[in-house]
């Protein structure tokens, strides 16, 4: 199978420059919107904070997989491939993903199960799912250091996982859908107007998040599948081509979310 190590380590040693010219763009344009949607958040009160809590730990993910330009960059101009950014590399794989599940899941609560979601919305359980996601995300980040000589194992786990948390998100986005077109029959027209729109914001929320992700990781299990069918010279190509464009996806999600915090021209 195709490991991240030797794509990046063939990549940087004379491979396209497509990765250097999207590590550079992310470090001009990806750490500075994501910063601002960060700033936004905690600005906007302990309220902000609690509703788009998820969020904020998606800008936090992204600035650091920003540190993976930044080491990439770096090595591409020293010639060498540092270690280091693999280790930046996880938060890309791993903790974006799942906090875009994360969101998925919080809407879908809050329109097919509101009792739930009225139950365990406070900040304190949220806190705890995220603290959850980020040590997950430290034990892949770690091994990825070490990707070399584990690569058939994060192989498996990166087709389960991805299949999971695609499948979860289908799930929730179906779920909503079905619930919009549903409104309960003691609503009067006022409520039940309220309450349609309420579930297509929860509906957008989730299908654009979705959306976001079949873009970013669909590719990923394609070229995993791939592996032994192509020569690895054009297995590295297609790695930067699809990580390029999943580092460009950085600026997806806090444009969502400056669109929603009315910061850009309505659309």
């Amino acid at each position: 199978m195709g490991c991240v190590y030797n794509s990046l380590n063939s990549s940087t040693s004379g491979g396209p420059d497509v990765l250097y010219a999207a590590s550079v763009t992310a470090l001009l344009l990806v750490t500075p919107i994501n910063i601002y949607t960060l700033l936004l958040i905690v600005r906007g009160g302990l309220e902000t904070i609690t509703s788009e809590f998820y969020c904020l730990n998606l800008a936090v993910s992204d600035i650091l997989i920003c540190f993976f330009c930044l080491f990439y960059v770096i090595g591409k101009h020293l010639q060498v491939f540092l270690t280091v950014s693999s280790f930046f590399l996880g938060f890309q794989n791993i903790a974006r993903p799942l906090f875009q599940g994360c969101i998925c899941v919080e809407r879908y609560l809050a329109v097919v199960h509101p009792l739930i979601f009225l139950r365990y919305k406070l900040l304190r359980y949220k806190i705890i799912c995220c603290c959850v996601v980020w040590f997950i995300t430290l034990g892949f980040c770690i091994s990825f250091i070490y990707y070399f000589l584990i690569q058939s194992v994060i192989f498996k786990v990166y087709q389960g996982f991805y299949t999971v948390l695609l499948t979860l998100m289908m799930f929730c986005c179906v779920s909503v859908l079905w619930a919009l077109k549903q409104p309960g029959p003691a609503q009067g027209r006022s409520q039940r107007t309220e309450g349609n729109d309420a579930k297509r914001r929860a509906f957008n929320i989730i299908m654009i998040t979705t959306g976001i992700f079949v873009i970013e990781y669909l590719p990923y299990g394609v070229l995993l599948f791939l592996y032994g069918y192509i020569k690895i010279k054009e297995y590295s190509f297609l790695f930067s081509i699809i990580l390029s464009l999943s580092i460009f996806a950085g600026v997806i999600n806090p444009l969502f979310f400056l669109q929603r915090a009315a910061k850009l021209p309505s659309l």
